[in-house]
């Protein structure tokens, strides 16, 4: 089978672990011929947007990347990010004849295009979903991100009914999804983000490996905090809490800071002698640092890092958010500010056998709800 992923919305980079990355190389583990059309746009490894040239590559795997050329040469940086504008679409879905087109996420100038294909070749199944929830899609300007979301929202009025079906990932994307762009998702399907597994016996092994390499006493508990360190990560939370907490631990903070938040983190860095900065990480190094963890930390905006965490069986602090009471079961530590934290840091430095206890309830949450086989079904079912 023919399956183009188109990544219009969000850039695609080769070696992480989001839906896109996920789920197209299952696709092509499975034995499917595999394209993504995407933008010139990748991430860096601080988070920043890197233009790419135009043109095609083949991931490791032998997924066919497609990079086409913006839409308007010269446009703004800041325009484009809201227009997801490319020239060379159409063609370059002809050029695949697809039996199956999957969009992940609908917000883009040119999906009419992906909708004049459908019409054109009924033959083919066009799927789609949706990401976005007010936690990552309304910016530090939320007048202009509804006013750029309700006109994206009348585009994809038009253009919805063509799609033979359609997913979001949890209640936040659904309910975003119904008042953003006035259409229901009750005959939609929910398909949570999966995430690769490393069984139990293997964890153990990583996590005696990594313990040895950062020189870790027994009794010490290991934490993981991780992301794009923005304000709405809540690091802060994070040290004001084990400035409160004498719990014996060692705090890997791993992934990119912004400029604008350097001279803080440095500042709580230099005070808190049991944290220690990684820098950034590629997806599959940063999931055996999570699986070497007694406990994953992320109090801020809803993560996809939640999914990996208990695909690795590590339990996690996390704050309520909807998107992730739908999958507690018993894994989760839920905090809402600094002095949660300070009890949970408190609770879990008795080591009375609670994360043990814990991580095997990840493992069952990841079983029920993060399949990879699930997310393949969607995209091979009628």
């Amino acid at each position: 089978m023919k399956i183009i992923h188109i990544c219009m919305v969000d850039s695609f980079c080769e070696g992480w672990a989001y839906h896109r990355n996920i789920i197209s190389d299952k696709n092509r583990m499975d034995g499917h011929d595999v394209t993504i059309i995407t933008t010139r746009y990748r991430m860096g490894d601080n988070g920043e947007n890197v233009l790419d040239q135009p043109g095609i590559f083949y991931t490791k795997l032998g997924v066919k990347v497609v990079r086409l050329k913006d839409g308007f040469p010269g446009m703004p940086q800041k325009i484009q990010d809201r227009l997801h504008w490319t020239r060379g679409l159409y063609k370059a879905i002809e050029a695949e004849k697809p039996d199956v087109i999957m969009v992940h996420n609908l917000q883009f100038f040119n999906l009419g295009v992906v909708t004049k294909y459908r019409k054109m070749h009924p033959e083919t199944r066009l799927l789609g979903d949706t990401h976005a929830n007010k936690y990552n899609s309304i910016g530090k300007n939320p007048k202009l991100s509804y006013a750029v979301h309700k006109a994206a929202g009348r585009r994809i009025r038009r253009h919805f009914k063509y799609f033979d079906k359609f997913a979001y990932l949890s209640l936040e994307e659904k309910e975003f999804f119904e008042k953003m762009y006035g259409i229901d998702l009750s005959n939609a399907y929910q398909v949570p983000l999966p995430a690769p597994k490393i069984e139990k016996p293997q964890k153990e092994i990583i996590k005696a490996k990594i313990r040895e390499e950062l020189g870790m006493d027994e009794d010490m508990l290991l934490l993981v905090h991780s992301g794009k360190l923005s304000e709405g990560k809540r690091t802060d939370w994070i040290f004001e809490a084990l400035k409160k907490s004498s719990v014996k631990c060692r705090l890997l903070i791993i992934g990119s800071i912004p400029d604008d938040r350097k001279e803080r983190m440095e500042r709580y860095l230099a005070d808190e002698k049991r944290a220690c900065y990684m820098g950034w990480m590629d997806a599959d190094r940063l999931r055996d640092y999570i699986a070497a963890a007694d406990l994953y930390l992320q109090p801020g905006s809803v993560s996809v890092t939640f999914c990996n965490a208990m695909a690795v069986g590590t339990p996690v602090m996390i704050y309520p958010y909807k998107s992730y009471k739908a999958f507690s079961k018993g894994s989760e530590f839920f905090v809402r500010n600094i002095n949660d934290i300070r009890k949970v840091l408190d609770t879990v430095s008795r080591r009375d056998g609670t994360l043990d206890r814990m991580s095997d309830v990840a493992y069952e949450v990841a079983h029920a709800y993060f399949s990879i086989e699930n997310n393949a079904k969607f995209v091979y079912e009628s």
